[in-house]
């Protein structure tokens, strides 16, 4: 083989290497831009209707596409979703929801939560809202 031919053949591999890598440069680790959110707030009530004084309510999407989103139970039982930002709600769609117990029913034990384990995991609670693509106030969440 000529050492022209053997140049040029350099050359090709050189050019379709460059190529490849500028087709998939930045591709790799990419996430997905965030979508919109949409405000969404709520209540989270036991059976007997009190309101959960402490905890942390987590939606987890249903179809496991995208970003949960979570907030805090103040001492009424409100809450308010975040996504990225405080309170900026979760995207439109079907979520699964956990009841993660507050701090004083953590150090005391997941079984003096004044609710059914079955809550602290979004597959077994039974839990499912819908977040619709604009401003949601949620009928209370009731832990039977």
């Amino acid at each position: 083989m000529s050492e022209r031919v053997r140049r040029g053949a350099a050359r090709s591999r050189l050019r379709w290497g460059l190529i490849v890598l500028a087709a998939t440069a930045g591709c790799k680790g990419r996430e997905p831009a965030p979508g919109p959110t949409y405000e969404v707030r709520g209540k989270v009530v036991l059976d007997d209707g009190r309101p959960l004084g402490a905890g942390r309510v987590v939606f987890v999407p249903k179809d496991r596409v995208g970003p949960e989103a979570s907030g805090e139970i103040g001492p009424g039982g409100a809450f308010a979703l975040t996504t990225h930002a405080d309170a900026d709600g979760a995207e439109a769609g079907s979520y699964k929801v956990r009841i993660e117990p507050g701090p004083s029913a953590a150090s005391r034990g997941v079984a003096q939560a004044p609710y059914q384990p079955k809550y602290l995991d979004e597959d077994s609670s039974g839990l499912v809202v819908e977040v619709r693509a604009e401003p949601n106030t949620l009928d209370p969440i009731r832990l039977k």
